[in-house]
């Protein structure tokens, strides 16, 4: 969703039709941008749910709220977001990928009328 917001907010900007393709330049940066976004916004769900799946080695907890509290008590909010320069760095290269090869792909079956 992100990554299509920002293609038509940067079509908007300048003026341009939505379908026109742009430099792969362009969808390297959107694609990255969204999946920035969309990875800081679900990353404590991630914390909490790895936190959850491995409670027998590390600590006990009482379900996912207990998780939520402990965290906030101990770590603050930072602690929702431990290892997500990490995750970013894993995960963009294969999304900027996907969306870049999905471009261009689109625009070289379906050209513009």
């Amino acid at each position: 969703m992100a990554y299509e917001e920002l293609k038509k907010a940067y079509n908007r900007y300048f003026g341009t039709p939505i379908n026109q393709k742009l430099s792969s330049t362009e969808y390297l940066i959107m694609a990255s941008l969204s999946k920035i976004f969309a990875a800081t916004g679900t990353h404590p769900y991630q914390v909490v749910r790895s936190r959850l799946q491995n409670q027998h080695t590390i600590a006990q907890y009482n379900g996912a709220f207990d998780i939520i509290r402990k965290t906030l008590r101990y770590e603050g909010v930072k602690g929702f977001y431990k290892g997500l320069v990490s995750s970013v760095l894993r995960v963009t290269p294969a999304c900027v990928l996907t969306f870049v090869v999905y471009e261009n792909v689109v625009h070289f079956l379906m050209p513009l009328s």
